[in-house]
């Protein structure tokens, strides 16, 4: 197999040899031709020259004491056309000064008059190898290169179309808030009526209505804070406040809605425990967290928040009694878009937004979060959060 792959590479490689005695082009024409080369010969340096700059050789053998120009000026000479091509010196009159020379400007190898065939081949054989490999070194730098550029185009590419995503969240969260404000304040108004309260139908309906709008109000709103966050453009607004009056505030949202679906909304939290964090950033941590317990705890069934201080750190648990997360979506769970089981929601305005918001939050202010199963059935979301100022 060796052999055969030598073949291969000798065919296809051109051999350029300068000398101006017809005798010895003859003969490397038969000692290279016959090793599958193909060689082109000239009798001057002149001409080897200009060939040089025209067409591609692998290497080039010249005697150095040739009329005109000499081996060692053509050496020179090629070596500006191509600093890597291999050239191979020959001299009929060795000596260490044409040696020494000879490798000091540049040439691959040396050879004495008159020159073997074996030896011939040798050496041609080892320049060609190196030559191979020096082009396919500049081949690999080329494609890397243009992958580099390619790569570093794309990436403009998606910067520019990460801004217009931004710009277009933007001007849709400016253009639909306004009318969904509108309908939300209808809809309350249409529960306040007497005729609304006295059917179970029409109440239920407009129930439904109101709590599938505050769910596209608050996806819309996360939406833009979820960009910001992800780009560290949004800043915390923190503030010193009661602990009891932020999940109270964070849970009023969600009474009625607790209430339709049967469900016991409870609170477990200090009364006199002060944090210090972003009110509208951790309410909203806290209403998407009841707001998934809502949507999976059975009706009967349960979603209870507590909050305590342990050590240094305030610890925040909401929990509901529906079914457990599987062990392998846990992590998962908290990314942008996951969701346990699709085509088990309840809600056509949960895209797996609610967790990865929660995540960014609490992690703006330094905090963790995670779930676990919850004794007895269900599932505990745990939120840490620094006491610290």
């Amino acid at each position: 197999m060796g052999r055969a792959r030598s073949a291969v590479t000798a065919q296809n490689r051109r051999i350029l040899v300068v000398d101006d005695e017809e005798s010895l082009l003859s003969t490397f024409e038969v000692f290279l031709g016959g090793a599958g080369y193909s060689v082109t010969s000239r009798s001057s340096s002149a001409e080897a020259l200009d060939l040089a700059r025209h067409e591609r050789f692998d290497t080039v053998i010249t005697d150095i004491v040739m009329p005109g120009c000499d081996g060692i000026q053509l050496l020179q000479q090629l070596r500006e056309i191509d600093i890597e091509r291999p050239v191979i010196l020959m001299t009929g009159n060795p000596s260490i000064t044409s040696a020494t020379l000879a490798v000091r400007c540049g040439a691959f190898d040396y050879l004495a008059k008159p020159v073997k065939k074996d030896q011939l081949l040798q050496v041609v054989r080892r320049a060609v190898d190196r030559f191979t490999l020096i082009e396919e070194k500049r081949r690999l730098t080329e494609t890397n290169e243009r992958q580099a550029k390619q790569l570093a185009d794309n990436i403009k590419k998606l910067e520019s179309l990460s801004a217009a995503k931004d710009r277009m969240t933007a001007l849709l969260v400016h253009d639909f808030k306004n009318p969904l404000s509108a309908i939300i304040a209808n809809l309350a108004f249409l529960r306040s009526r007497p005729e609304v309260h006295g059917s179970t139908e029409l109440h239920d309906c407009v129930a439904d209505a109101d709590e599938a709008s505050q769910g596209l109000l608050r996806m819309i709103v996360m939406l833009l804070d979820i960009s910001k966050m992800e780009e560290d453009q949004l800043t915390l607004r923190r503030e010193s406040l009661p602990i009891a009056e932020l999940i109270g505030t964070a849970l009023a949202p969600f009474r009625q809605s607790a209430a339709h679906r049967g469900v016991r909304l409870e609170e477990d939290v200090p009364q006199r425990f002060n944090v210090h964090v972003d009110r509208m950033l951790l309410e909203r941590s806290l209403g998407n967290l009841v707001s998934n317990g809502l949507r999976y705890a059975p009706r009967g069934g349960l979603v209870r928040t507590v909050a305590a201080p342990v050590g240094d750190k305030l610890v925040i648990t909401v929990e509901n009694n529906g079914p457990p997360i599987p062990p392998a979506m846990r992590d998962r769970v908290f990314e942008k878009y996951s969701q346990v089981d699709p085509a088990a929601q309840r809600s056509p305005f949960t895209r797996g937004l609610g967790l990865y918001f929660c995540r960014l939050a609490v992690q703006a202010h330094e905090g963790s979060i995670a779930c676990s199963d919850r004794p007895g059935g269900g599932v505990i979301f745990r939120i840490e959060l620094p006491t610290a100022a």
